[in-house]
């Protein structure tokens, strides 16, 4: 279905925002909160992404964290995100690991959503735990993504440098 094409693009606020979500989080509480009609055919990550996007203030790392963390509250099953916020200058990447406490004793269910971290010295890439299945990969350049968890990176674009990067816990 094409409505559920990721990534989600939202820019009307003077920054842009991709959203890439695996996982089911609760569209209708969400759209109570926004105060906004819950479309039938309106995939939750549109719900998340609108969420992040209408609360943070702008290219903040801490009130991105914060927001971020706040919206974990609303998955039903898992919350794994890959978001982009990028304004002239600056993007902020974020990454979420995140399974509903209520479904962490499920091995499936946590296998299914472990996220993994491909890295060579040129490249990265963040892959679920299909991709990783289906694919011949190298285990020594495989690095597990810590569930319940995630990681903002700053970065200045004009200088091509990292400028700061926080781990955080969600669900807590």
């Amino acid at each position: 279905w094409i409505g559920n094409t990721h990534p989600l693009y939202y820019s009307w606020r003077g920054f842009d925002m991709w959203i890439v979500h695996n996982g089911v989080v609760d569209a209708d509480s969400i759209a109570r909160e926004l105060g906004v009609p819950k479309g039938e055919d309106t995939t939750d990550t549109y719900y998340l992404g609108e969420l992040i996007y209408r609360s943070v203030t702008g290219l903040d790392l801490g009130d991105v964290v914060e927001k971020v963390r706040y919206a974990s509250r609303y998955t039903k099953t898992a919350m794994n995100t890959s978001i982009l916020l990028y304004t002239e200058g600056k993007a902020l990447l974020v990454v979420t690991s995140y399974v509903n406490p209520d479904r962490l004793g499920d091995p499936k269910v946590v296998d299914y959503y472990r996220l993994y971290l491909l890295s060579d010295p040129r490249s990265s890439a963040l892959v679920s735990s299909s991709i990783l299945k289906y694919y011949n990969v190298r285990s020594e350049s495989v690095s597990e993504v810590s569930l319940q968890s995630g990681l903002a990176i700053e970065i200045d674009l004009r200088r091509r440098a990292e400028t700061a990067r926080v781990s955080f816990k969600l669900g807590t």
